[in-house]
């Protein structure tokens, strides 16, 4: 007869996994490269065990970039979903993503992970496709400009500093085609208490 796991098995298994990914994301918001053997000390597992779930390096970089990826998408739907307007939306999920660059080396990791850019971009062209009626290879330029312009802000202005988001969002929104007045009115709008 077959062994069948548990759901206490299947739990602890979940769980270990999560807690090498966040062992990894830790390293890297650290600034310091997460080589497999320092993961699984940080994680508080013996090396076989990191092996179990992530034979290699890539396998485990893609698990975290997936699992940062995520919760940014879950953060910027659900922020776009609560306006009525697709300019809006659009400016509110770049004002969320643009705050949760607020982890500045693990920002520049992911940044540099394909699965995690190529995933913003999508999520942020299928916003700009609504908002500026475009579709597409467009759409897609437009959503890389956008990043490239949130990443850009970022870099120029920190994080933390006071008008950020707005500045970021106004650019973004500047660098689609909305015209200055109608940029500066919707990135104040929703970037108030962000």
């Amino acid at each position: 007869m077959a062994y069948r796991k548990t759901d206490a098995v299947l739990a602890a298994e979940a769980e270990r996994r999560q807690a090498i990914i966040m062992a990894a994301l830790d390293i890297m918001a650290d600034g310091d490269e997460p080589q497999l053997h320092i993961v699984a000390a940080r994680a508080g597992y013996a090396n076989g065990t990191m092996y179990k779930y992530f034979p290699d390096k890539g396998e485990l970089m893609n698990a975290a970039a997936g699992s940062v990826l995520a919760a940014d998408l879950a953060a910027m739907r659900e922020a776009a979903s609560r306006e009525r307007f697709p300019i809006n939306a659009l400016a509110k999920a770049l004002a969320v993503f643009y705050r949760r660059l607020a982890r500045p080396r693990l920002v520049r990791a992911l940044a540099e992970m394909p699965a995690y850019r190529n995933g913003i971009r999508r999520e942020l062209a299928g916003l700009i496709g609504k908002a500026a009626d475009v579709e597409g290879a467009e759409a897609k330029l437009l959503a890389a400009a956008s990043l490239g312009a949130l990443y850009g802000v970022w870099e120029a202005l920190g994080v933390r500093h006071e008008d950020g988001p707005g500045a970021a969002v106004r650019f973004a929104l500047l660098g689609l085609g909305v015209p200055s007045r109608g940029a500066h009115g919707v990135a104040e709008k929703v970037t108030e208490g962000t």
